[in-house]
């Protein structure tokens, strides 16, 4: 069993050597924010094209993002995604939030070789 602080140690020694931004900074307290906005903007000043809004959104991140980027891109190289495409792709499974492609793919094929 992991200790928390071990942990935490090991990604802190990770960020610092990779020079990479942690995700709790890039990525978690962005969309936190942007949700507090969105749940402001709900109570104070409501139209029901928000409710579409989030809909897109969901359609993008979960189905661009998730399905189709980290899972059979990254992980599976099920399909090839065109050179222009590639960092719009990488955005798209940044908001997706479910940490970093090589992290994702790693712990993926891990389950299927499990």
């Amino acid at each position: 069993m992991i200790k928390i602080k071990q942990f935490i140690d090991d990604n802190i020694a990770t960020y610092k050597a990779t020079n990479q931004v942690p995700y709790i900074f890039a990525v978690l307290i962005p969309f936190q924010l942007l949700a507090l906005l969105g749940f402001y903007l709900g109570f104070s000043n409501w139209q029901w094209h928000y409710l579409a809004y989030f809909f897109v959104g969901w359609i993008i991140c979960g189905g661009l993002g998730s399905a189709v980027g980290l899972h059979r891109w990254i992980s599976h190289k099920a399909i090839e995604v065109r050179p222009i495409l590639k960092p719009i792709m990488h955005w798209i499974m940044v908001c997706a939030c479910q940490g970093s492609a090589i992290w994702w793919a790693a712990l993926h094929r891990g389950y299927h070789h499990a």
